[in-house]
């Protein structure tokens, strides 16, 4: 089981999921610059369309397990903890869980990109890949811990 701060669990156990398992947690119009919020909980063997629309950069979140994003049938890439998945705007693309998996997504206002590029669809950033960076507190790893307050970041 990941690793989440009990108020954290709290939050995502109250999301009610829809049969595809996605729990909707923010919803368009509540909050800036944000569309969609969402929890997805994946069962083994499941595959589910994305939810993006044109003029929406999607971004993936991995939180525990292991699924993919397929786009176009020829990119793919894995989501699992620590990785996050960028998909252009208007990119048709679907989830695809192999095993059960969790993840946050969030559908973000950008229009199109002016790089005029069509390609990749699929951008990730894996954490494993980052090198370690000293910090003020002499530590090896790069890592600050944010606490959440209703309202404050």
């Amino acid at each position: 089981a990941a690793a989440y701060a009990p108020h954290v669990l709290a939050h995502l156990s109250r999301a009610a999921a829809d049969a595809s398992g996605r729990a909707p947690l923010v919803s368009e119009g509540q909050a800036a610059y944000l569309n969609a919020l969402a929890m997805y909980r994946l069962s083994a063997n499941t595959r589910e369309l994305g939810r993006q629309r044109p003029g929406e950069t999607q971004l993936y979140f991995g939180l525990s397990g292991r699924c993919a994003v397929a786009a176009g049938g020829e990119e793919r890439e894995e989501i699992r903890r620590g990785v996050t998945l960028l998909v252009r705007p208007g990119a048709p693309h679907e989830l695809v869980a192999d095993e059960a998996c969790e993840l946050v997504a969030a559908s973000l206002p950008s229009g199109s990109w002016l790089d005029g590029a069509t390609s990749p669809v699929l951008l990730a950033a894996d954490d494993e890949k980052l090198t370690s960076q000293t910090t003020a507190h002499k530590s090896a790893l790069l890592s600050k811990r944010v606490h959440f307050k209703r309202g404050l970041v």
